[in-house]
């Protein structure tokens, strides 16, 4: 267990007494008991039952972290790197759709029940009807309030007036008045499956293949490490572009920051080094599915584009995008693979040595 984990686990005992001891002015969203059912822009009914089931689950198991109000600041939350979710917003890293999409209920569950690695995020081992009333119930939280800044306090007065319990968010948002809005834009997602690995029996060519196009043709190394001096990278610029690379990032051995106003979570991100860190929402058991899911969906809240959305995935004459996904993944899995080794050792002082 991660040290912001023990410190999760550890605070949501002081998190409750804290709850019991310190009533607010305001009752937050995780503290009202609901009067009727809700509906969401889809038209799926969530029903009273299942809404206070699934907010007491919330009492038990989230508030600590996420808060009464899941704006993620719990009483717990000031300690946890990286921080706890804004479920407010519904914008979310790990889902298997599309990054411009809403996650589909199984995304969702698939979280509740197996955590992020290397976060405080745990898995919780839950009956199946609590992780899905559970689900229904973080659909709920109203909006963040309004932004006086970019959109004038006589907008967000109206507003406020309009929905006194909060903004529509992005589950629940209608259209309005003939614009689009919410699910209007923001759709559920279909959801990404993992296919056939049409590398099987091939996993020595799938290997160098992901590592030509993670070097030298999808720009990978843009944002993640690179793994390959320049000599070598010069090589595979010849051998995918015709032409050697002419400039590398500054630092191109490090993962390249995205600054917290460069993204929609606030906080400096870093994308992981592969032969270092864990990785969230890839499981061991699963490890090339859910790299490949990972690569296909890429990263909620404009951190990595999605290969099946990206024009940079421009497949060639006898290419599949299945080919390629998997190529990727494949080779990422082998940097994977050298986590706490010789060999990740040997590799680091192979780069540091070159001229």
């Amino acid at each position: 267990m991660t040290g912001g984990g023990r410190a999760a686990v550890a605070g949501l005992g002081l998190a409750a007494a804290t709850l019991a001891a310190c009533p607010r002015e305001r009752p937050g969203w995780a503290e009202r008991p609901f009067e009727a059912e809700v509906v969401l822009a889809d038209g799926t009914v969530l029903e009273l039952p299942t809404l206070e089931a699934g907010r007491r689950s919330y009492l038990r198991h989230c508030y600590g972290c996420h808060g009464l109000d899941g704006d993620g600041q719990g009483p717990v939350a000031a300690g946890l790197r990286p921080p706890p979710r804004d479920l407010r917003r519904a914008v979310f890293k790990f889902g298997g759709v599309t990054r411009q999409a809403l996650l589909t209920d199984d995304d969702l569950a698939r979280i509740v029940r197996d955590g992020l690695a290397g976060t405080a995020m745990l898995g919780r081992d839950l009956p199946d009807a609590e992780v899905g009333a559970l689900v229904a119930f973080v659909k709920t939280f109203p909006a963040p309030p309004c932004d006086r800044a970019r959109r004038g306090a006589g907008t967000c007065r109206a507003e406020a007036e309009a929905h006194p319990e909060g903004a529509p968010n992005r589950w629940r948002a209608r259209r309005e008045e003939g614009s689009l809005s919410g699910q209007a834009r923001f759709p559920v997602g279909e959801p990404i499956a993992a296919p056939e690995d049409p590398w099987r029996g091939r996993e020595g060519d799938a290997r160098e293949r992901g590592k030509l196009l993670y070097h030298a043709r999808a720009g990978c190394d843009a944002c993640h490490p690179a793994y390959v001096t320049r000599a070598e990278y010069a090589a595979l610029s010849i051998q995918s572009e015709g032409a050697p690379k002419s400039s590398y990032r500054d630092d191109m051995y490090r993962p390249a920051v995205r600054p917290a106003a460069d993204n929609e979570f606030g906080v400096d991100v870093a994308p992981p080094d592969f032969t270092r860190d864990r990785l969230r929402s890839v499981r061991d058991d699963r490890e090339l599915d859910d790299l490949y899911v990972r690569i296909a969906a890429g990263v909620g809240g404009g951190l990595m584009p999605s290969w099946l959305e990206s024009a940079e995935l421009a497949v060639r004459p006898g290419e599949t995008p299945s080919e390629l996904i998997y190529a990727l993944a494949h080779y990422v899995s082998s940097l994977c693979e050298l986590r706490g080794t010789e060999g990740a050792d040997a590799l680091w002082r192979d780069l540091a040595a070159q001229p």
